[in-house]
């Protein structure tokens, strides 16, 4: 270990036992900048660790080894820093290009940082970067001034053989004075923009970054092409700069940054009440259990990043739906092999001879995608005999193999009635949904298929959830629902079709026209949804939750440390309609125990030149909220919720279409995708008392909408910023009746014991 690497350490654990736990992480700090290509202290211009080389400065005046006030001096060696800076008055430092040539990065990862403080209110800036114009540029971080705003626009930009990347986000935070943490990551799948920990943007992008044009890496300049002139030169401190040839992960750029008062669960954009992982990625619920008192909830799960990758199984446990414990990682990638969908089941009888002498195991069955060529697809079990806490994947696997590489995510239930047990499982390619049956969880045997159906362009089957339900709670008149998650659904991107018909433990027959879609979900962020098994039949419920995301945009979000939440649970029933038997869903009662006193309006009658509500100041980003509208002469009507000056998401009634509605158009910031600001409607018409119900829970990102009975459900992510926290009420085009309105501001099941 080298002596400044030894500083590093020392300085971290001094200012950890110092107590600077609010901001970064020290010794994990020291040691991510310890492994750096190159990090520049400042202290002088040859302080450089790593291969980076000397400094030089160019332009105006350049101080090294400037000593920070204490409170500044405590928070750079609480993320890595020794308290030293160097003072900049419209001056640049050039780098070169590195000891034999350490700072042309040639592979597909890459990490850049820079600490510094602006002391001036131009941001014009190129922070970092080997530019030398476009035709060479090799990557760049920079920023804008955006006249009239105070903030700045952040960039970070590369090229590689499939072209250019970049994002440039408006931070608001940018400001003189101010010291700020940015950070630039690639890592082969996407780009991410950071600011003091928090992901502020993400992009797609791939293949290795495009060999340097000889131009060198200047820190707070831009060379102009020709090695004559730097421009775009810096005034302020700069506390230390570093270069990585891979991705941090997130964990390790959250050490290196100041936390900015947030603690965990509490970052912008996170669900309150909604389940969300710690950090890192997450999409399809898997597993669904309750057993001994606990529901149980596996999920997909990356334990080394925020994207799609080394899918695993995530675990938590509940009392009540509400309050999730996490718990360690259940089931992990091994090799060339992930774990991805699949359920889990408590073999009461011990019929696969895995459990132990005093009780039954619990068995989890799930694909194991074993990466190619060629790709295989294949069902396997794990078992655990300690209520889940930890896991055994069965020796044998896999327990179902046809060779093919779409063939996926097991559905397994326990079918009474032949004392067996039953798989649905998709061939996602072919849009079928195949039966199978088993005495013992390991040995299968296929019975019949199902599909294609419901719609022709349907895109990858996935997914699929099988189960009985009394029709309008008659347990002497039963249908089955059969679910499968689709590419291409009603509102664009992915979504849920479902099917009543007949199942008598071997195949399942569609009892509408084949051709009929029946939506799950008429919104974008509902997917992958499945219920639980084992809940006691003195409950009687049939609960699922979903996916809240959409595959169109979900690697980009704009969230951190995490990526991906669930849906609330919901209470799913049966019903007769004109149409023919219809599912309707409602939050579990559960989630009223998380309300707080109500705000409640009505009777009343607005016509748009006024807003009950704004006598009432209600603000917040979290509710529970019913309404119940009698139509009068208004075209449309309903409220905005997550509203600021510019910003807002509306749910409402078109009285024309006789549909419920959700307009994301300008609920926040979309810039991550091109296809995320729409409209999106559900059909329902008024009850049968001329009244429109509805029933929305806002949790700062996620909007989901129940309409009337629960036949319109509409699931919906948006991304408002902090100051969007004021509701309206509104009507277009006339007059409407507001009957009842309940308006519950929801604790936080992250402080709630």
């Amino acid at each position: 270990m080298t002596d400044h690497r030894r500083t590093l350490i020392f300085l971290a654990t001094t200012a950890l036992i110092a107590g600077l736990s609010a901001a970064g992480d020290p010794v994990r700090a020291a040691q991510t900048l310890a492994d750096a290509t190159a990090v520049w202290g400042m202290e002088s211009e040859t302080d450089g660790v790593g291969r980076g080389g000397a400094l030089t400065p160019v332009g105006g005046e350049a101080e090294f080894g400037v000593s920070m006030s204490d409170e500044d001096r405590l928070a750079s060696r609480a993320v890595g820093g020794d308290g030293l800076a160097v003072r900049l008055n419209d001056a640049a430092l050039v780098a070169g290009e590195g000891i034999g040539g350490a700072l042309n990065p040639t592979g597909d990862q890459l990490t850049v940082l820079m600490r510094l403080r602006n002391d001036t209110e131009n941001w014009d800036l190129t922070l970092l970067g080997k530019h030398g114009g476009h035709d060479r540029l090799q990557y760049n971080l920079y920023s804008f001034d955006r006249p009239g705003d105070s903030g700045a626009e952040l960039g970070f930009e590369f090229y590689t053989p499939d072209g250019y990347h970049g994002q440039r986000p408006f931070v608001d935070s940018f400001k003189a004075g101010r010291w700020v943490t940015i950070v630039g990551r690639y890592d082969g799948a996407g780009l991410d923009l950071f600011v003091d920990g928090r992901r502020v943007a993400s992009a797609a992008a791939s293949g290795p970054l495009r060999p340097s044009g000889g131009q060198p890496l200047v820190i707070a300049g831009e060379e102009t092409g020709d090695g004559s002139e730097y421009i775009r030169r810096f005034t302020g401190l700069i506390d230390h700069v570093a270069i990585w040839d891979r991705a941090l992960s997130t964990e390790e750029i959250e050490s290196l940054s100041p936390s900015g008062g947030l603690s965990l669960y509490d970052e912008p954009h996170r669900p309150q009440f909604h389940f969300s992982p710690e950090r890192n990625w997450t999409n399809d619920p898997n597993g669904l259990l309750y057993h001994n008192g606990r529901y149980h909830l596996f999920y997909q799960y990356n334990p080394f990043g925020d994207r799609w990758g080394h899918m695993s199984w995530g675990h938590a446990v509940s009392p009540d739906l509400l309050h999730w414990e996490h718990r360690p990682v259940a089931l992990r990638e091994a090799g060339d092999t992930m774990i991805w969908s699949g359920s889990a089941v408590f073999d009461r009888n011990n019929t696969s001879g895995l459990g132990s002498d005093e009780s039954g195991p619990l068995v989890a069955v799930y694909t194991a995608r074993k990466a190619g060529p060629p790709e295989v697809q294949s069902q396997a079990i794990a078992f655990s005999n300690d209520d889940g806490v930890t896991w055994t994947k069965y020796a044998e696997n896999p327990v179902l193999d046809i060779g093919h590489s779409a063939f996926r995510d097991p559905r397994v239930f326990w079918y009474e009635p032949e004392q067996k047990w039953v798989m649905a499982v998709v061939v996602a390619t072919e849009h079928k949904v195949r039966f199978y049956e088993s005495k013992n969880l390991i040995d299968w045997s296929l019975t019949s298929e199902f599909g294609p159906a419901g719609v022709r362009d349907s895109g990858l089957w996935e997914c699929p959830e099988l189960f009985e339900l009394p029709l309008d709670g008659d347990p002497d008149d039963t249908k089955w629902i059969l679910q499968v998650s689709i590419g291409k659904s009603v509102s664009g991107g992915t979504g849920g079709l479902y099917f009543v018909g007949r199942f008598d433990g071997d195949e399942f027959v569609n009892e509408n026209p084949d051709d009929l879609p029946l939506w799950v979900d008429y919104g974008r962020d509902f997917y992958a949804l499945q219920s639980f098994n084992g809940i006691p039949d003195a409950d009687g419920r049939r609960i699922w939750l979903g996916w809240a995301n959409n595959w169109v945009y979900a690697n980009e979000i704009p969230t951190s440390p995490w990526r991906g939440s669930m849906s609330i649970p919901r209470e799913v029933r049966l019903v007769s309609t004109e149409d023919g038997p219809r599912l309707t869903q409602r939050p579990v009662s559960e989630l009223e125990s998380l309300r707080g006193p109500a705000v409640k309006l009505g009777p009343c009658v607005i016509d748009g030149s006024s807003d009950p509500l704004d006598a009432l100041a209600v603000e917040g980003q979290s509710f529970d909220i019913e309404l119940v509208f009698e139509p009068l002469d208004a075209r449309r009507f309903g409220i905005r919720v997550l509203e600021s000056e510019s910003v807002c998401t509306e749910i409402g009634y078109d009285l024309r279409l006789d549909e419920m509605y959700v307009n994301r158009r300008h609920s926040g910031d979309s810039s991550f995708t091109r296809d995320f600001g729409d409209h999106q409607w559900a059909p329902l018409k008024p009850g049968e008392d001329g009244l429109i119900r509805m029933r929305i829970l806002v949790d700062r990102s996620v909007v989901e909408a129940f309409g009337g009975d629960g036949r319109a459900v509409i699931t919906s992510r948006v991304f408002p910023g902090p100051t969007a926290r004021r509701l309206s009420l509104f009507t277009d085009g006339g007059s409407v009746r507001i009957e009842s309105a309940r308006i519950y501001p929801m604790r936080s099941v992250w402080s709630t014991p």
